[in-house]
């Protein structure tokens, strides 16, 4: 990563807020290295060493810490006059203070709400085809123009897992239950995942101006 390149394209992304994906394409590799040095630091630990999942959160609140600087006004801008460490410095600021939010969040001596199966509506339900994405995208809303940018934004969701729960929500209108059956996985995980995917999606459509009170979720 040239730092100069990587600056100027920094300073142009925050003035004009476009060329984020040129700019992730270069910066990325780097927030996962420091994802999950600061996680490791932090005692964050998987069953084979540093805990991917956890370094995947760390890197997609990242990439919306970032995207959020476009905005006019908001702090915290790369301001190279001020950064004496550079680029890299400033944005391993940023990803050690997300890993930090991330442990405090999720650390292991935090208390784990056990989420019953008859919670797990999400206006649906538990057992059976939910309603897709498409059913339910209000009539005003221009689908032509709103699709490729629900998939721009998801497609910027660092992690697969992330993705591929987003899309059968959505797309395929899959319930918890179904989609729990399709992944092997638990339905409360599948729930915890996917709250965690649009929690992280959110912030993506709101910086591009979609109104994103339709995902219920």
């Amino acid at each position: 990563m040239s730092n100069n390149d990587v600056a100027k394209k920094l300073e142009a992304f925050q003035n004009t807020g476009m060329g984020f994906d040129g700019l992730w394409a270069d910066i990325g590799p780097v927030v996962r290295d420091f994802a999950a040095k600061s996680l490791r630091k932090l005692g964050v630990k998987g069953r084979f060493g540093v805990n991917e999942w956890a370094v995947d959160d760390v890197v997609g609140q990242t990439a919306v810490k970032l995207l959020g600087l476009a905005k006019p006004g908001v702090g915290g801008r790369f301001n190279p006059a001020r950064a004496k460490a550079g680029v890299r410095g400033w944005l391993c600021r940023i990803v050690r203070n997300e890993a930090v939010n991330w442990h405090r969040n999720y650390r292991a001596d935090r208390s784990v709400k056990i989420i019953s199966e008859s919670s797990l509506d999400w206006n649906e339900s538990a057992s059976g085809a939910g309603e897709s994405f498409l059913k339910r995208l209000p009539a005003k809303a221009e689908r032509a123009d709103l699709l490729p940018i629900l998939e721009e934004c998801i497609g910027l969701l660092a992690d697969p897992e992330h993705r591929q729960l987003v899309n059968l929500k959505l797309f395929d209108g899959l319930s918890i239950r179904d989609t729990a059956d399709k992944l092997s996985l638990s339905p409360s995980m599948v729930q915890r995942r996917l709250r965690d995917a649009f929690d992280l999606l959110r912030p993506l459509l709101e910086a591009r101006g979609v109104d994103e009170s339709w995902l219920a979720a």
